[in-house]
């Protein structure tokens, strides 16, 4: 198994930094190019919707992210905050069989975080969202 962390600060700019760190370590490890750019979108959808909402007032506070590559070619990613707490996989997923005017709005991210990781999940722990997604055979 290999790992990186990475810290970023809870700012909209910081989320292309975490985006850029995983593409090293992607590079890095042979991880194919199509799995980097399914794991940036994840990335950047869940890192921008934390900074944008996970934290109403408007104090500073560092995101975590661990990356862990394994021996089987499994991918991990756990992203920890200090942020509201907030299970964005609780959340119905939106209906996308209908018009886009008649749907409510929101969803439609974390959708597409389900749709392209393998595994997904939340958990609260010492006041922190800690969420671990995974991708199986990335190399």
């Amino acid at each position: 198994m290999d790992s990186a962390r990475v810290t970023i600060k809870n700012k909209i700019e910081d989320v292309s930094k975490a985006i850029v760190a995983f593409e090293i370590f992607a590079a890095k490890h042979g991880i194919a190019i199509g799995i980097m750019t399914r794991v940036n979108i994840v990335l950047d959808e869940l890192l921008s919707n934390t900074v944008k909402y996970g934290f109403p007032e408007a104090s500073e506070s560092d995101i975590e992210i661990i990356l862990e590559l394994f021996e089987d070619g499994k991918l991990t990613i756990q992203l920890t905050d200090e942020g509201e707490p907030f299970n964005p996989f609780e959340l119905e997923d939106p209906d996308i069989t209908i018009g886009i005017g008649d749907r409510n709005i929101g969803g439609l991210g974390v959708l597409i975080i389900k749709k392209l990781m393998d595994e997904y999940t939340y958990q609260r722990k010492l006041n922190q969202n800690v969420v671990l997604l995974s991708k199986r055979s990335v190399l």
